[in-house]
């Protein structure tokens, strides 16, 4: 009868231990979706109030992140750049006609692509559809001719 209650005693402890775990991961659960519920409203409500609000500081704010991204990212790949050929002054002997070149086509193929939409915004639907279809073409074009796409 003594390992009768052992067996039953353990089998409670587990099935306990068994709840316990289960419930334990349902209000992980629940946390993480009030954590998410949160996040979203902390983050997206002053976002809809400022973009609803102040249209022209939402819009410089938003093309602000959106260079600083941009400048970002191409220090970070001049750097690597620059590592990569062993210092600045053999950088720039060998490297530094690409990286301007590269610049340069980012720029005019941003430009570009920002002018098609300017236009599709303004209501141009028809040149702005042809200039879509130029700008994709080109901009296909000349990726691939390239041996090392940007």
């Amino acid at each position: 009868m003594d390992s009768y209650n052992q067996k039953t005693e353990s089998f409670l402890k587990r099935s306990l231990k068994g709840y316990i775990r289960f419930f334990r991961g349902i209000l992980w659960l629940m946390a993480s979706v009030c954590l998410v519920g949160l996040t979203g409203f902390l983050i997206v409500y002053p976002l809809w109030y400022f973009a609803s609000s102040y249209k022209n500081g939402y819009s410089l704010t938003a093309l602000g992140f959106l260079f600083l991204v941009m400048v970002l990212f191409l220090v970070g790949r001049l750097r690597a750049s620059i590592r990569l050929a062993g210092g600045f002054g053999l950088w720039l002997k060998t490297k530094f006609r690409v990286f301007l070149k590269r610049i340069l086509f980012i720029f005019l193929a941003a430009a570009a692509l920002y002018m098609v939409v300017f236009l599709f915004a303004r209501g141009y639907i028809l040149v702005a559809t042809g200039a879509a279809l130029v700008y994709f073409v080109v901009l296909g074009a000349v990726l691939a001719g390239r041996r090392n796409p940007v």
